[in-house]
């Protein structure tokens, strides 16, 4: 389902690009984002998508909807980019103001150099998973032994799933793997393979039902891999740093969307059909109510805890995803969610 970075490496490189044909600016820097006049211009910002508009998109939209955002003066453009694997490159380089990515991502931009910084989690959980069909009669990790395992060719997806199978007892010189990419359900469903990993459950997990395809859902966090933000809003250092009350009000139209979608999911779904007509309700209305408790986070809606980053760190050290651990303090902020002091 996802569009997720299978090199990083070539992050760097298009930054330098970027930065070399003028992108990096500081546009704005210091313009508050209070709340306009009658007669004041909104300021434009622009948000990158990971994917379709879906239920984790629940509380942008909403908060579009409602009008959140003009309260704090700001005519947000939310898109869904021709190349998501581009994201963190383009958002370190001024293009967007701010984008949404995956924490994994993230770590390994920080170790590259990017200066970007996540100012909020909107999944508090892995939506990652492994999925056999039921009828298989593999229900549990530890029967994953001489099997064949669809893979979206992720390095992060395949140190999951190397991580769940130690964990549960299967030697993984047992398991074929195949670079599936990203079109893993079919082949699930076609018998190809035997599991598949990098599906996301409420997404992949929901439409196989719907297709009378039951599934077993190994969510990683019930396996061995660490307790992970699936997804994270991310912003650049100098923007943050320069234009404080322009995070500010971002944030708080977005704590205010998510707010009237937990208290409104029906009409949050509806919000979600506008702008995503080819997925049908009944789809959405399970995927919102599979995330909605989701987007519980215990220090309050979005903000993150330093636990979580620390663990992912280390287990992308062990799984040699990751060469030299970045400082946890420039990775994430709550500080935005704050007052002006």
């Amino acid at each position: 389902m996802r569009h997720r970075s299978k090199a990083m490496g070539s992050l760097l490189s298009l930054y330098v690009l970027l930065l070399g044909t003028g992108l990096l600016c500081a546009q704005n820097a210091g313009q508050p984002a209070a709340k306009p006049s009658a007669q004041a211009t909104l300021r434009e910002v622009r948000v990158r998508l990971d994917w379709t508009p879906w239920a984790p998109h629940a509380a942008l939209y909403a908060a579009e909807d409602q009008g959140y955002f003009k309260e704090v003066g700001l005519s947000v453009k939310m898109y869904v980019p021709p190349d998501p694997e581009s994201t963190i490159s383009l958002v370190a380089a001024g293009q967007d103001e701010f984008g949404i990515s995956y924490m994994t991502d993230a770590i390994l931009a920080r170790e590259q150099g990017l200066k970007v910084i996540s100012i909020a989690a909107l999944i508090a959980h892995p939506l990652n998973s492994i999925m056999t069909l039921k009828k298989s009669g593999i229900a549990e990790p530890s029967k994953l032994s001489k099997t064949t395992i669809g893979t979206t060719g992720v390095p992060s997806d395949q140190a999951f799933l190397e991580w769940v199978l130690k964990k549960n007892g299967v030697d993984k010189d047992t398991v074929r793997l195949v670079n599936l990419g990203f079109n893993l359900a079919p082949a699930l469903k076609s018998g190809n393979v035997d599991a598949i990993v990098g599906a996301y459950w409420p997404w992949e997990g929901i439409k196989l039902e719907e297709e009378q395809f039951p599934v077993n859902i190994f969510r990683l966090q019930d396996y061995g891999v660490p307790d992970y933000y699936e997804l994270v809003l991310v912003s650049r250092d100098d923007l943050v740093k320069q234009d404080p009350n322009l995070v500010r009000g971002f944030l708080k139209a977005i704590v205010r969307g998510q707010e009237f979608v937990q208290q409104n999911p029906a009409r949050a779904v509806d919000i979600l059909r506008r702008v995503s007509p080819d997925l049908d309700k009944e789809f959405l209305t399970a995927a919102v109510n599979a995330t909605v408790p989701l987007m519980q986070f215990p220090n309050g809606i979005f903000q993150q805890e330093s636990g979580k980053w620390s663990e992912m760190i280390q287990f992308m050290l062990t799984a040699g995803l990751l060469k030299k651990a970045p400082e946890v303090s420039t990775l994430f902020t709550n500080e935005y969610f704050r007052g002006p002091n």
